[in-house]
Formats: structure tokens, sequence, C-alpha cells
């Protein structure tokens, strides 16, 4: 984690900034960079097609037709905006079906 996120000195302060996160509505909350916003199912198989590990799309669309518990969402909320770090895929799912999205929104601020 700390090469690509150098804000946790290691895993288990990251657990706690995660066990002390708000839960929020991604589209909601104003601006978060690098959050997709597509129309339909197709943009969002066409974008993570060139993803290195491509996500299953459909295995997103299934588990949230059926009310499978997904992994939220992590936004990073810093000086200078908010950031998607994970989860960015299936929030895309979520607002396409119009289904309900939460996401763990994590201070790094201070």
């Amino acid at each position: 984690m700390g090469f690509r996120w150098p804000i946790f000195t290691d895993v288990e302060q990251f657990r706690q900034a995660l066990d002390t996160a708000r839960t929020v509505d991604p589209h909601t909350i104003g601006a978060v960079q690098n959050m997709t916003e597509h129309d339909t199912i197709e943009d969002i198989e066409d974008m993570v097609s060139s993803y290195q590990r491509p996500r299953d799309v459909q295995r997103i669309v299934q588990g949230l037709q059926t009310g499978a518990t997904l992994p939220m969402p992590i936004i990073l909320k810093g000086k200078r905006g908010m950031w998607i770090m994970a989860g960015n895929t299936r929030q895309a799912v979520c607002q396409v079906l119009g289904a309900k999205c939460q996401a763990l929104l994590v201070d790094v601020s201070k």
C-alpha cells in the first residue's frame, strides 16, 4: 500500500481508517476525481476491457439484481478534493441500474 497510497504507514492504519469512515452515497457528495459516469452497461464493459485485470461487469450486475452484498467503493477525501480509490466499476454499475450505492468516505485531509 505504501508505494501507491503513502498516506497510510501500514495495512493496520488503512484498516483503522476504513473502520472510522463515513458511509455516503457517492453520487451526492460532490465531485469525485476518477469516478466514472456512464450511461450503459456496455460502456462500462468497454471501459474495464482495457484494465490490466478486467472486472466482470455482468457478475456485478447479477449481484445487484439478486441483492448480494458487494464490497463498498472507497473514496479518499483529501485537502485538494476527493478521489475514488476502489469500487469505480461497482459505483458505475449502480448508477446505470439506478441501484442504491453506498461508499466509504475516508477523510485523510488532516
